[in-house]
């Protein structure tokens, strides 16, 4: 033991040695808060030396104030989000939101939280909170703090799919920025906004110039993100060998981010690219290397692409097995996926009726402390008394009256919104619910048949990512134009999802829905587009099912409906089917011969 113990001192005092060398390092280089503040420079820039610089402050973590633990706290939350650790991180900046830090830190926490339920696709919880935020950026008078929540927002609404705001966010952030960070960044965001909008080519001077901007800001992330996004247009357009060469050249370098939500994207597309271009092989090891990178990044958009590359090399093979393995996989992550993309949109709306909502509380309240302060003044005032109460009277009259107006146009308008689809007119979701659950009840009681219809639109998101928005709009619209007009009176029809309606139809025979729903199929398909200024099909899909396989539970008929529609996508599109189940009576069969087992084509 005694010649061991010369050797723990030597150890303990070459250790106070580094740590006495470190604090005097920081403290005589530069200050605490200047060693945060570099971190904070480099995060997205350099992760490998942020991440030792945090190391180094954490060394001397007993000497920082309340204020810079808080500040070491939220670039820690930075950190575990960029590895994808996002429920950690969320945690950390809801303690820095509610703890007792400085306007501009607490701020910072509250924009960064918006991202991380963005990237956690949490969109209660984003349009909870981000509405606040954007609210209270015209108030910030700190720069940097400005700059880090426009860039939050516009990140935000780009992910939610709402990309003409997230230009305007995106616009706002260049007219401040200054460092090369975040002009790059502002660059980038405007580019991702303007080629899902179809605004510009994706090897335009656009994307030149925020690729260049990114590099020279040694911005390596961003640049790998545009990228990807101008990638994505590769393959959508179906230039594979492109794709192939543009990802294999920039492959390394989006490697070397080890952020894997971009490596994912650019495995996935190019074992698109490469099954495309028929090697099957390479193909395979680049799809399993994206499922294997993006497990932690739920069924996003590589992981449904990737599963499709695996099912289609398989069944290519004869490896029928497997490539049922795979599709049963690809179909759920798809499903999850574009519930998610549902789920955005409407956390979006939701989001903007209770913004309305809380801005007429607000101005309520305003006209409440007018009031109060005339009348304190009036209370002050012994001079003029009569004449004083008559104006306060005459004043209170108009507010009154004036209140009252605008509370019946506000309700009015959001009874609207809540019970009415802005766009095409047909009940809203909600309301819908509350029709359908009322006249299901009725309809079972007096033991009437009752059909509910599923539908959604093939292809949707191909029609507004490659003939914009306004096409996309036309078409919704001149659907339900169509399904109305064919429609019996009685007939309940909804619009609950973006490109997804259901029909209620009481009082109708199952066969009656069937031949209903094939007529409806028929007049979309004949839709002409010219009207559009573009020409390109539109075709729907069907699920139908009655009271008399389903029951009289709404979420049972919607449930089923739902389940026969998927299978139409799943059997080509553009096609009817039933639900199925077996019946107690011959009766009940006579229109279901020859039916698979889930559902059929009608």
């Amino acid at each position: 033991m005694k010649y061991f113990r010369p050797i723990i001192i030597g150890l303990y005092f070459s250790f106070s040695a580094i740590q006495l060398s470190l604090a005097e390092s920081l403290d005589s280089a530069s200050s605490i808060n200047q060693a945060l503040e570099n971190a904070d420079l480099i995060r997205s820039s350099d992760i490998e030396k942020f991440r030792q610089k945090l190391s180094d402050i954490s060394q001397i973590q007993h000497q920082l104030t309340t204020e810079q633990q808080n500040y070491l706290n939220y670039l820690q939350a930075y950190n575990l989000a960029y590895t994808g650790k996002t429920l950690e991180a969320e945690a950390i900046l809801r303690d820095i939101s509610n703890a007792d830090v400085s306007i501009n830190l607490r701020h910072r926490a509250a924009a960064t939280l918006v991202n991380l339920a963005a990237i956690a696709e949490n969109w209660s919880v984003v349009m909870s909170i981000l509405p606040q935020v954007v609210t209270e950026v015209s108030q910030v008078t700190d720069e940097r703090t400005k700059t880090v929540i426009l860039m939050a927002v516009a990140v935000t609404y780009n992910r939610m799919n709402q990309y003409e705001l997230g230009y305007e966010y995106a616009k706002n952030l260049l007219s401040i920025a200054k460092s090369p960070r975040n002009i790059c960044f502002a660059h980038k965001l405007m580019v991702e906004a303007q080629l899902n909008l179809n605004q510009i080519y994706e090897f335009g001077p656009e994307t030149d110039k925020a690729i260049t901007l990114c590099n020279e800001a040694n911005e390596s992330l961003e640049v790998s993100e545009i990228r990807s996004e101008a990638a994505k247009k590769m393959l959508e357009h179906q230039r594979y060998k492109e794709l192939i060469r543009y990802l294999n050249q920039f492959l390394a370098q989006a490697e070397q981010t080890k952020y894997n939500k971009v490596i994912s994207e650019f495995y996935s597309m190019l074992a698109e690219g490469y099954f495309m271009s028929g090697d099957m092989q390479i193909a395979k090891e680049f799809a399993l290397k994206s499922i294997n990178t993006g497990k932690e990044l739920g069924n996003a958009e590589p992981k449904v692409r990737a599963y499709h590359v695996l099912y289609k090399i398989n069944q290519r093979q004869n490896n029928y097995q497997k490539a049922l393995e795979y599709h049963i996989q690809y179909a759920i992550a798809d499903k999850k996926n574009l519930d998610a993309i549902k789920a955005k949109q409407i956390a979006f709306q939701l989001g903007q009726q209770n913004y309305i909502e809380q801005q007429n509380k607000i101005e309520k309240l305003d006209h409440q402390n007018k009031l109060l302060t005339v009348e304190k003044q009036l209370s002050q005032s012994n001079a003029n008394r009569n004449q004083l109460m008559m104006i306060l009277l005459f004043i209170g009259l108009v507010i009154a009256f004036s209140w009252a107006y605008r509370i019946k146009r506000s309700h009015e308008k959001l009874r609207l919104m809540a019970e009415y689809d802005e766009l095409t007119g047909v009940y809203s979701r909600a309301h819908f619910k509350i029709i359908a659950k009322s006249t299901l009840e009725y309809c079972n009681h007096t033991e009437q048949e009752v059909c509910c219809i599923v539908f959604d639109l093939d292809q949707f998101k191909n029609i507004n990512d490659s003939f914009g928005h306004s096409s996309g709009d036309w078409v919704l619209k001149t659907v339900v134009d169509l399904c109305l007009a064919q429609a019996p009176q009685q007939t309940i029809i909804s619009r609950i999802g973006g490109e997804e309606f259901c029909m209620l139809m009481p009082a109708t025979p199952l066969i009656g829905a069937l031949n209903f729903a094939q007529t409806c199929r028929k007049e979309i398909e004949k839709i002409v587009t010219a009207d559009t200024g573009h020409h390109f099909n539109v075709s729907a899909s069907f699920g139908v099912t009655s009271s008399r396989l389903s029951g009289y539970s709404l979420d049972a008929l919607l449930a089923d409906a739902d389940t026969a529609m998927y299978v139409s996508k799943k059997m080509g599109r553009n096609r009817v089917s039933q639900h199925f189940r077996e019946l107690d009576s011959p009766g009940d069969k006579q229109h279901q011969d020859e039916l698979p087992q889930s559902a059929a084509k009608y």
